[in-house]
């Protein structure tokens, strides 16, 4: 079991020589040029509680490393910004504790395609009350991970294409009926809580 596929070939798997009976339990799902082994995806475990979507002080948020996009949220009044340094593997418990305020304190968050289709900020934003809003491209991994239920389109914000400015997102998010997507989110959330 583990965080060890990308969407590439960085990581050491795919040229290990594991017996063909072998199953692999995988954090998400990796890229099938990723891995020859048989999987089973499973959702990034996460810890937070659901919250109630009240009181939220920012529109748009993001948390994650720095991006060309993030300089823009981060001059914008509408926007809180955290960026995580992880060093590669896990964040420390005041990391957690500081993603959860980011989320937990917006509307809607932005989950940009990563090393891989699927980031774990997804499933903290939808266990916070905080709207994802994806690419097509990524929404499609996410479907893939929990074998297309429950209907996460409905509780997401999903984009054509990667937003080149913020007023890319804001354009779409600014028409979404959020009591609606807060309604999804709360049938959403109860699958990524770990017991």
């Amino acid at each position: 079991f583990g965080d060890v596929l990308w969407d590439d070939d960085r990581v050491f798997l795919p040229h290990v020589d594991l017996p063909s009976n072998t199953v692999l339990v995988a954090l998400e799902k990796p890229s099938p040029a990723a891995c020859r082994l048989r999987t089973i995806p499973v959702p990034f475990p996460c810890g937070m509680p659901p919250v109630s979507t009240a009181a939220r002080d920012h529109t748009l948020c993001y948390v994650g490393r720095s991006r060309a996009l993030v300089f823009d949220m981060e001059a914008s009044l509408r926007c809180s910004v955290l960026q995580i340094d992880t060093n590669g593997w896990h964040s420390t418990n005041q990391d957690d504790d500081d993603i959860w305020h980011v989320y937990s304190t917006s509307v809607f968050s932005w989950q940009p395609h990563g090393d891989r289709r699927t980031r774990r900020g997804f499933y903290n934003s939808v266990l916070a009350g905080c709207i994802p809003v994806v690419t097509m491209r990524n929404i499609e991994g996410y479907t893939e991970v929990l074998d297309g239920v429950p209907d996460l389109r409905a509780a997401c914000v999903v984009l054509e294409d990667e937003p080149t400015t913020l007023d890319d997102i804001f354009e779409v998010i600014d028409k979404v009926d959020v009591v609606e997507k807060c309604k999804q989110l709360a049938r959403v959330a109860p699958f990524f809580l770990k017991s």
